[in-house]
């Protein structure tokens, strides 16, 4: 699986070189270029959601269908900004959850302290 993620980021890199050198379009590579930067950010910052499965599952896919919607642009297709905003609207739910309900391992810990002990 890792190494499908590192041929993902290495042909994602190689894709937007080609296009570049086949249109010559300085601001399409930037914007390919920052949103790729701002999907690996989104990746990485998904991690802290492992606590609440469903919800990193939901992550994991929308920053799939980002990734999806980057490679669409890259290929010549019109820029579908509203999907880079499902990753973020996963992380801030998360973080709205963790604010409002918390972690609820406390209360896991006053259970299992008994029966550990």
């Amino acid at each position: 699986m890792k190494a499908l993620i590192v041929l993902g980021i290495i042909g994602t890199f190689a894709l937007i070189a080609v296009s570049y050198r086949k249109h010559r379009t300085l601001k399409k590579t930037l914007i390919s270029l920052g949103l790729f930067a701002l999907l690996i950010a989104f990746g990485i910052a998904g991690g802290v959601m492992r606590a609440v499965l469903p919800l990193y599952m939901a992550h994991i896919i929308a920053v799939v269908a980002a990734w999806a919607a980057l490679v669409w642009y890259i290929l010549g297709g019109r820029l579908f900004w509203y999907a880079y905003l499902l990753p973020a609207a996963s992380i801030a739910l998360f973080w709205f959850l963790e604010l409002t309900e918390g972690s609820r391992h406390e209360a896991l810990r006053s259970v299992l302290k008994p029966l550990l002990a």
